[in-house]
């Protein structure tokens, strides 16, 4: 028994050492802040969606990985939702980024009976919040705006985590 508690201890502490390299602490950290803000804000408003995961790493054709921060499975729409958190301004490369993971997802996690995965990319600014957002499928993306918070709801919950 001791045996296998000590080797899931070192295999976790593998993962979370993978995980994290790819950025200084100080900024991992404050994104790991700002997303455990906006997961517990939208698990509390109680509109379907469930923790799918934190952090999660998904591979790119070139041998690379990018990162989405939070993925949501929404129960209602029966779809992924996977969100990033940028602190600088949205640029056209990061909403790619998020559709290629999106399609990732799509292809690799998602069952026959799902719809297709959003992407959204949120900017959290010094004045305001941006929220983009891209699917295959303009429906769900919609159906998922509605859903989730409000540019103006993350925006205060952005502030608030600022000014705590």
């Amino acid at each position: 028994m001791d045996y296998i508690d000590t080797e899931l201890k070192a295999r976790k502490n593998v993962a979370l050492i993978g995980e994290y390299f790819q950025a200084p602490r100080e900024y991992a950290s404050a994104r790991e802040l700002l997303a455990k803000r906006l997961m517990d804000f939208v698990l509390s408003i109680d509109r379907g969606f469930v923790l799918a995961a934190l952090k999660k790493r998904i591979p790119t054709p070139k041998g690379t990985h990018r990162y989405v921060d939070v993925v949501f499975y929404n129960r209602n729409l029966r779809c992924f939702v996977l969100i990033n958190l940028k602190t600088s301004l949205i640029i056209p490369h990061d909403v790619e980024r998020i559709a290629y993971c999106a399609l990732w997802y799509d292809i690799h996690e998602k069952s026959i009976r799902d719809a297709s995965s959003v992407g959204v990319a949120v900017s959290v600014g010094k004045e305001k919040t941006i929220v983009e957002m891209a699917s295959e499928d303009e429906d769900v993306a919609t159906n998922v705006a509605l859903l989730l918070p409000s540019a103006d709801e993350l925006n205060f919950l952005f502030r608030r985590e600022k000014t705590e």
